[in-house]
């Protein structure tokens, strides 16, 4: 790229050289291929080569996830889902409340829907949904994620591991689909289908 460093990752492949995120201004962000979900959506590539290294040293890191109505599991309106680098994690708000992430907005973590993270801050995140859990997946238990756009009516989201029944969750409106499709592309875009 002209005008900005490049340097060799592990395979020897040139890369951008990484910046870091400055507070109130927006990152531009690789799209990939051409998934993108809408012209308001951009997909963020996960996990970077700096993903992947920590991902070996600590084992998990989180990626991102919401919480809040727009998210309907069985009859519980308000359900937040969130995505780590090795599990999707699932919690029912109405057992622990809409602050139960230390008070976050719209149930983002550090109020953004895939914050940059410091691995001290990421290990605590994950401490805190390990906490507040309803389920679990581990994401090569994962056989395939199917999301339904809300249309007229409302859409879902299921997941089918590779033993057990699926889990369903509602989507209530087209904004959940989206974020959800940017947080399973970065979590695992093999298994995710889309309709």
């Amino acid at each position: 790229m002209q005008g900005q460093g490049c340097e060799d990752n592990e395979r020897g492949t040139h890369v951008p050289r990484r910046t870091p995120l400055l507070r109130h201004r927006r990152e531009r962000v690789r799209v990939l291929g051409t998934q993108a979900i809408s012209s308001k959506v951009v997909l963020r590539a996960l996990p970077t080569p700096e993903w992947s290294r920590l991902d070996t040293i600590m084992g998990e890191t989180f990626i991102g996830g919401f919480a809040g109505g727009f998210l309907e599991k069985g009859f519980h309106v308000g359900y937040g889902l969130y995505f780590t680098t090795g599990r999707l994690i699932g919690i029912d708000l109405g057992s622990h409340g809409g602050g139960a992430l230390g008070g976050t907005l719209g149930g983002f973590i550090k109020g953004e829907l895939m914050p940059n993270l410091s691995p001290e801050e990421s290990a605590k995140v994950i401490e805190d949904l390990d906490r507040m859990k309803e389920f679990d997946i581990g994401k090569d238990q994962i056989r395939r994620i199917e999301l339904k756009k809300p249309g007229l009516g409302i859409g879902h989201m299921t997941i089918t591991p590779n033993q057990g029944g699926s889990i369903k969750i509602k989507l209530r409106h087209r904004t959940a689909y989206d974020r959800l499709m940017q947080l399973t592309q970065a979590f695992s875009p093999d298994v995710v289908r889309s309709s």
